[in-house]
């Protein structure tokens, strides 16, 4: 009798424990991706993520890396070399091979045929897809373009509530730009809506004005049940169908259309997440003054979260050595290059945590080589 009572009480005490533990905090999801070419500000990206990540509080980063099916063996390889070796045991690196046999085919061409800027690799598209792969166990993740560098824990990005100010819960959230979205589309927005959008409930998306800020899609964070429920991709495959009118709708596809798709239903992030127009130095001083370009160029340096360089001239372009030369010559004077070294500065310290490692390994791999030196 004493001895099924003490291996009862040890059963009730067990029981207790499990329901007094707490669950194991959600891993973090990061998705990224780009083509082997463009590996060094991918390999950069990722490490900086990386670096920037306090695992104090117990939770995994998974970090979900997409590629094309020619080139996600040696991705695998590739970062397999360069980052695992180093990496906290509380990262994981997955490679997956993105199929775009998968995607809906009018959702690609026909945005690339109604815009002008014709947008066709399919690392531009993957984004809209991947939740498709990540399955139940990520139902919550942050997209980065692989021209951006993360200054900050990672996890306050994915931790954001994503809800508009006016309809609630959101599928999307995203830093907004300055511009407006009509410098984005060939025709008023409204006039586009009024024709294309009807949801398949057959509800009508609210319509947007022709001055409402144009969203940057180089840092998102997605809520993929909310992205299923409002049945996004169909309400996508529609607009392409729906589209009466001839012509040029958007001058840059997989972009303006998320706005057109979604109305005010998307979650606006703090703009520190995506610091842009980072290489558009001369555009912005042209368009907005010198003392935006001033204000922006120290504000990346000391604020920003996320730096991306969206516009023409990145960090790691062949002219970025004779850029800085230049700049620093050229430093008492106001110029783009001086601009554009300040802030490309941050990228190459960056880039100096990895270069002679992925420079090893490529080489290991039969990569053409990165050189360890700046170029």
């Amino acid at each position: 009798m004493a001895h099924s009572r003490s291996r009862l009480a040890l059963r009730l005490a067990l029981l207790l424990h499990s329901a007094s533990a707490p669950e194991p905090a959600a891993p973090i999801h990061v998705v990224c991706g780009c083509s082997l070419d463009q590996r060094l500000p991918m390999v950069v990206l990722l490490d900086s993520m990386l670096r920037h990540r306090r695992s104090s509080d117990g939770r995994l980063l998974h970090v979900h890396v997409f590629a094309a099916a020619e080139e996600s063996a040696a991705w695998d390889a590739l970062l397999g070399c360069v980052l695992r070796p180093t990496m906290p045991p509380s990262a994981r690196l997955i490679v997956h091979t993105f199929n775009e046999s998968a995607w809906e085919p009018s959702i690609v061409t026909r945005s690339v045929e109604r815009g002008t800027q014709r947008l066709t690799s399919a690392y531009n598209w993957f984004r809209w897809y991947a939740h498709l792969t990540l399955g139940a166990h990520a139902r919550k993740f942050v997209y980065l373009d692989c021209d951006t560098l993360v200054r900050a824990d990672v996890a306050a990005l994915a931790d954001i509530e994503l809800a508009s100010s006016t309809y609630g819960r959101a599928a999307i959230g995203a830093v907004f730009t300055p511009q407006p979205l009509r410098a984005f589309l060939c025709q008023r927005t409204r006039t586009i809506q009024k024709w294309a959008l009807v949801r398949p409930d057959r509800t009508r998306v609210p319509l947007l004005s022709d001055e409402v800020h144009a969203l940057n899609a180089g840092v998102l964070v997605f809520d993929a049940d909310e992205w299923a429920r409002q049945r996004t991709l169909e309400v996508w495959h529609a607009l392409q169908l729906r589209s009466r009118a001839g012509g040029c709708l958007w001058k840059i596809a997989g972009q303006p259309e998320l706005q057109l798709i979604f109305g005010e239903r998307i979650a606006q992030l703090d703009p520190r997440w995506n610091h842009g127009w980072l290489g558009s130095t001369a555009w912005l001083l042209r368009e907005r003054g010198d003392a935006f370009v001033r204000e922006w160029a120290h504000a990346a340096a000391a604020q920003a979260y996320v730096l991306h360089w969206n516009g023409p001239l990145k960090p790691w372009a062949a002219r970025a050595g004779a850029r800085r030369a230049g700049s620093e010559a050229a430093h008492a004077n106001r110029t783009p290059a001086t601009d554009d070294a300040l802030v490309s500065a941050l990228w190459w310290e960056a880039a100096s945590n990895v270069r002679c490692a992925l420079e090893r390994c490529a080489r290991s791999l039969g990569l053409r080589n990165t050189p360890c030196r700046e170029a």
